[in-house]
This record gives C-alpha cells, structure tokens and sequence, in this order.
C-alpha cells in the first residue's frame, strides 16, 4: 500500500509530560497524535503515562484507528507532513523508519491488526523523551522541556503576555521517576531494536539506567541506542553500560563556544563540556554535535565549526534552527545583518557549509519579532544577572549600528 507507516505498530513516542504520539514529528496541535479514547459524549479522554498502561496507550481508539487507515491506504490527518514533505522529495519520518527495523511490512502489520485495530505490542523503536527534569535552562528551551526554567518562566509570563503560559500540572513530568513505568517498558524487550534517549536531560534520571541495566542481565543488548544530552555530566557507569549493547550514537547539544554558550545555556560550564566530549571521543563512542541556531548564534556559526574541526567533527554536525517560539529565530534579525552575516560565511572556510542558510534567511525585514526578541533578551539578562551585548559584542555592535 502506498500510505502504508510502520510506526503505528512497532513505534513508541514519548513527550515529558507523559503524552504519546504517534511519532515526534505528526502533528502535535490540540493533542490531535496523542493517544486518546472517544467517548459516547463526543468527548476525548486523553491517555498519558501518569495514568495508563503501554498497553491502553497503544491500543487507545485512536491508534487503532489510525492502523485501520494505513491498511486501508488512507493518510491519516495527524500524518500529512510526510507525505507533504515526500512530494518535494524530502525523505520523510515514515520513508526513514521502514529502514530503522528489520524485516517489517504491510503483510506482517495486516496479519497481526485485529478487525477493530487492536494488537499486541511489538515494540521494536522506542523514542523517549524522560521528562522535564534537567540542569540547564537554555535560552531557547522552557519550562516544557527543562525543569530548571520554570522559576524564570513565572516571573516572565506576568510581565510579557505574547510568552505563552506554562500550565501543565509539574506532576506530570515526574513518570521518567516512577519504577512502574520502566518495569512496564521492560516486558517488551523481545523485539526491540533501537531506542532514542532524550529528556530534560537523560544522564542525570538515574531510572533509566536501571532499566538498561535490566536489559544487559537479560542479554538483550542487539539493540542500538541513540542519545541526546547536553555534555554536563557522564556517570561513571555510562561508559560501561553503553558499550554492552550493540551499536550507540551519542548526540551533544552545544550551541556555540565560551562564555556565548554559557549564557545562551544557562547552566553549562564550558571546561566541563570539552572534557566530557573528548571523554566519549577517547572511548572511540560515535559523537556527533546538534546546535540550536537562534538569532544568537547566527553571527558565529562559522567560529562554532572551527572549534568543532579541532575535534575532528565540523563534519557531524546537525543544525536545529528555532521557528518556535518565532521571535527567537535568525529571521528575526533585520535584513542588512543576515546580509552581513552571509557575506561573512561566504568568506568562511566552511563556506559549503554554512551558504544553504542564506537561501532560508534572507526574507523580509520583521521588526516586531526583533523588539520581541530583545525584549525578552533584556528580561532574561536582568533575571539571571548576565549581560547579553557584552557577551555577544560583535553582533550587538552590528545591532546598534542600524
């Protein structure tokens, strides 16, 4: 079938507050991918990890109803990106997951669904976002995805109102902490393949290393693991628990060098983040590097590869460009200083690497987000006693010159 999508049945997508989609990238507006009941009233009960069992999520009546579609060679609409994003000959989540795991097709997913779309989980690809609870409270984060934010994030929310307020009850980020979810997870090692470990930050919820633990004494170690986490802290027993299992990959998440990318990542100490990553290097782990590009950074982007090149990984990088919220991204940086920081790149070493941007940020001038931008800088700058124009001098000088 041509609509036809894997993940629907072998794929479990977590988010810090406990929801679960059917992927990290379908679309996530008014919960329309989370797992979720319809009732008799027209109403949706949504179900979470703070309440429910791997099993009802799954089985909830809307996956089942999204598994029907696929069979059917329908698209489901949570499910549009894909096929949007493969129309202009982008390799979308659902092409790249039929390459994630083995020997697994329409004929094997239309013998194993029921008439009503139920099926025993076979979970085979596991992302899992462990919560909210981290030591950074970056710049471009919030109290969503980092714990450590939410004091800041009060303080902002009352006096700036286009800053959207966090109200999502703080107990339900706490599943990642709770031995039933693990235990829960742990019965249905026998297929599975690959795991994606993110947070808030991974290393320091000591959980989770319990359950890989779990995992090694029962030989289930043909697994791939891939990890996301910010370089502050590698346990002693992350090296070794690593290695037993078949395959790892490593993502660090730096967003520039010194102290820019101490301010831009509150919480980070820059000596310890070169130590760490040349830790894993030594240990012959596969690094590679993500870095958040906001209008921040934007100026600097040709140093951040320098530094990487004295690491041997200008070549593993991947770029997470902010558009969310809109006010921090590059575009928001008036025309003639993305102009100049383009022709900066065109004289850079990395010149190949860095010219794509200018075809993605060289629209129109949006100053409205630009005062957003700054008015949420200087606010950020008087809550957490730093000095953004110091900091980032080269492109503040730029700033003031307009």
């Amino acid at each position: 079938m041509k609509t036809f999508c894997p993940l629907p049945w072998i794929h479990f997508s977590t988010h810090p507050n406990g929801n679960v989609t059917l992927c990290c990238i379908s679309d996530h507006t008014d919960l329309m991918s989370s797992s979720k009941n319809f009732n008799l009233d027209g109403s949706k009960t949504i179900l979470t990890l703070n309440n429910n069992t791997i099993e009802e999520i799954i089985n909830s009546d809307y996956f089942k109803q999204v598994r029907l579609q696929f069979l059917n060679d329908e698209i489901p609409e949570a499910c549009k990106r894909c096929f949007e994003e493969e129309k202009n000959r982008i390799e979308s989540k659902r092409m790249s997951s039929q390459n994630i795991v083995n020997n697994f097709n329409y004929d094997i997913a239309k013998n194993l669904t029921s008439s009503d779309g139920n099926i025993k989980p076979n979970l085979k690809y596991l992302e899992l976002r462990i919560g909210n609870k981290c030591n950074y409270k970056c710049r471009t984060c919030n109290a969503f995805s980092s714990s450590y934010w939410l004091s800041d994030y009060k303080k902002m929310t009352d006096k700036f109102n286009y800053i959207q307020e966090f109200t999502e009850d703080e107990d339900n980020f706490k599943w990642p902490m709770s031995n039933d979810f693990w235990k829960d997870l742990f019965q249905y090692k026998s297929d599975l393949e690959q795991i994606y470990i993110n947070g808030g930050e991974p290393t320091i919820i000591k959980e989770h290393w319990w359950y890989l633990n779990q995992l090694i004494e029962k030989d289930k170690t043909d697994v791939v693991l891939h990890y996301n986490i910010n370089a502050s802290y590698i346990p002693n027993q992350a090296i070794s628990i690593w290695k037993k299992f078949k395959k790892l990959e490593v993502v660090c998440s730096v967003d520039d060098i010194g102290e820019r990318n101490t301010l831009m990542r509150k919480g980070s100490n820059w000596s310890t983040i070169n130590k760490n990553i040349d830790r894993l290097l030594k240990e012959g782990i596969d690094v590679s590097i993500c870095q958040t590009v906001s209008f921040m950074n934007y100026f600097y982007l040709d140093e951040f590869l320098l530094w990487l090149e004295s690491k041997g990984l200008q070549n593993k990088i991947h770029h997470n460009i902010v558009h969310c919220p809109d006010y921090l991204s590059p575009s928001i940086l008036p025309l003639y200083i993305r102009d100049e920081i383009h022709k900066k790149f065109e004289q850079s070493k990395y010149k190949n690497k860095l010219m794509y941007l200018k075809n993605v940020f060289s629209n129109k001038d949006e100053p409205e987000k630009f005062n957003k931008a700054m008015e949420y800088t200087k606010m950020l700058d008087k809550l957490r006693n730093e000095n953004f124009s110091e900091t980032f001098s080269e492109l503040m000088n730029l700033i003031n010159k307009g």
